[in-house]
């Protein structure tokens, strides 16, 4: 299986209040990926400050990135040989 991850960084209030419903949303992530939720609290005073970054990553291996373009390549050919035909 691959390994894939999810890092969700974002600014809270300056009280330290999360965002609502966020532990039902960590929840709803599909259990196939390792989830990280990285919150900073905000010093602006609620100046505007609003910042979400979502990486996913997924580590794939040489073999399955050849795969993966030998088959775009098949794909590709196929549908320029049948584009001849009509």
């Amino acid at each position: 299986m691959r390994y894939k991850k999810i890092d969700i960084e974002y600014w809270t209030y300056p009280e330290g209040d999360d965002f609502k419903d966020i532990s039902e949303f960590a929840k709803g992530v599909d259990q196939d990926y390792l989830l990280t939720l990285s919150k900073k609290r905000t010093d602006a005073c609620g100046g505007g400050l609003y910042d979400l970054i979502i990486k996913v990553t997924e580590d794939i291996s040489l073999l399955d990135l050849a795969k993966s373009y030998a088959e775009d390549g098949v794909k590709v050919a196929i549908g320029y040989s049948l584009k001849k035909m009509v």
